[in-house]
């Protein structure tokens, strides 16, 4: 028996005897109305103090018995969580490592063990993207998303999966279950609006886009966001347009320029609505403003074409050349004219302004062999010549008419967003600095070995 239960028996057995010792009388205990006992004092003492130690080890050894319990479910709990994290955590290795035949495999496995896993299915399916499988790559990520669609990683490749193969309603259904629970977290928003774009889904972005805006952080931030809100006006404005809603369209170009004043797209916007509206005069009075606003040449394009689909190719001249008296040193407005002039057939007009833009240092792709043309049909080989050598020393260097500003994309065409980056409102006609053609950039010398 052990040292500390002997110990405890003595003490209750010397309490005993002492209480007996003082207090020798009995007490009548009454069962029934007919049966009693007189029982001592002591007797009744040591009961309660039995009884009461009958309790604490009862509660004792329950206590035991749940620590064992929760000790044993700890375990076990354990145990199933290596069985299933393993081979988890190493098939995300194989991935990163770029093995995704072994890292497929584990994930199989891990899936066997717990066909519930839900990063595994969002993993799984990732990958079956990559080989190309949609079907399964669909069907895995929706198991995902049902199992917990509180979890954006599964929603975000489920929403992803449905645009990539058009699908459009579905992933705006997935959008709005996300928002419900995401609410304005920022990095889910941003992803929710870079889906939305990607699908062109353009009110769901307009939605997501101002919750962005107005929770950006600092200045600089805000102006970005507000550049891209003013871009998914731009493409609902266009939406309309394209849909005959032409007061919608007038409504949401109209909402870009009461923040941006110089977003050219818009005021080209403006001026297409009442074009397809007949209202003439509002067109060039819409174009006149966006030029005055933001001094793009594509806006002086634009009412160029339109004056010359009327047969009136004075206006389209006289366009050109109060945009010069205003920046007499615009080398492309001076290149626009002269295409004008080309146009019309008046060669030493068209010539005189190509000169200017030469004399002004700039190069335009295919300005050289269009002034080459004219020397030819006036008769003057030698220049021509010259001009279609000049052409070919800068022809390789871009093919193409307008460049973004933003990351440099090239296009045969001014467009309102480019098409690499996906920033609105950075195309500019594509020219540079003209160098002698003896100025060679040769590569540095070879040193070492």
């Amino acid at each position: 028996m052990p040292l500390h239960l002997i110990l405890a028996v003595a003490i209750v057995v010397t309490i005993a005897f002492y209480v007996s010792f003082f207090n020798s009388g009995s007490v009548n205990f009454s069962l029934t109305r007919s049966l009693s006992y007189d029982i001592p004092i002591v007797v009744i003492v040591l009961v309660s103090v039995f009884i009461g130690a009958l309790l604490v080890a009862f509660m004792n050894a329950v206590n035991v018995s749940r620590e064992g319990i929760s000790k044993l479910r700890a375990s076990s709990k354990n145990k199933r969580f290596q069985k299933i994290h393993q081979p988890y955590e190493k098939g995300l290795n194989y991935l990163e490592a770029g093995y995704p035949e072994e890292a497929e495999e584990e994930f199989q496995m891990v899936l066997e063990r717990d066909p519930k896993h839900v990063p595994t299915l969002v993993e799984l399916g990732k990958l079956k993207l990559k080989k190309g499988d949609y079907e399964e790559t669909l069907k895995l990520h929706n198991r995902a998303f049902m199992l917990d669609n509180r979890n954006l990683d599964a929603a975000f490749c489920l929403i992803e999966d449905y645009t990539s193969i058009g699908r459009y309603t579905k992933a705006q259904n997935v959008l709005e279950k996300v928002r419900r629970f995401a609410g304005e977290k920022l990095v889910a928003s941003t992803r929710l609006r870079e889906i939305c774009i990607t699908g062109k889904l353009w009110e769901e972005a307009l939605k997501v886009q101002k919750e962005i805006v107005r929770h950006a952080r600092d200045k600089d931030q805000a102006e970005k966001e507000k550049a891209i809100l003013n871009g998914i006006h731009h493409e609902l404005g266009q939406k309309a347009l394209e849909e005959g809603r032409n007061n919608d369209a007038l409504k949401e170009f109209r909402a870009i320029l009461k923040s941006e004043r110089d977003f050219a797209p818009a005021y080209v916007g403006i001026g297409d609505v009442y074009l397809a509206m007949g209202k003439e005069s509002e067109v060039l009075k819409a174009w006149e403003e966006g030029y005055g606003a933001t001094l793009c040449p594509s806006l002086l394009k634009k009412q160029e074409n339109l004056f010359l689909q009327k047969e009136d190719p004075g206006s389209a001249i006289a366009l050109y050349k109060s945009a010069l008296e205003t920046n007499p040193r615009n080398a492309v407005i001076n290149y626009l004219l002269g295409l004008v002039y080309l146009k019309l057939e008046m060669m030493e007009e068209a010539l005189q302004e190509f000169k200017k833009v030469q004399a002004a240092g700039a190069m335009i792709p295919g300005m050289g062999s269009l002034m080459a043309g004219i020397y030819e049909r006036t008769g003057k080989q030698e220049l021509a010549t010259r001009e279609y050598k000049l052409e070919l020393e800068y022809i390789a260097q871009s093919l193409w008419l307008f460049k973004c500003v933003s990351c440099g994309e090239l296009s045969p065409e001014w467009r309102s967003r480019c098409s690499r980056c996906g920033e609105w409102n950075t195309y500019r006609i594509n020219f540079e600095e003209r160098k002698p053609l003896d100025e060679k950039v040769m590569p540095p010398p070879v040193t070492g070995v």
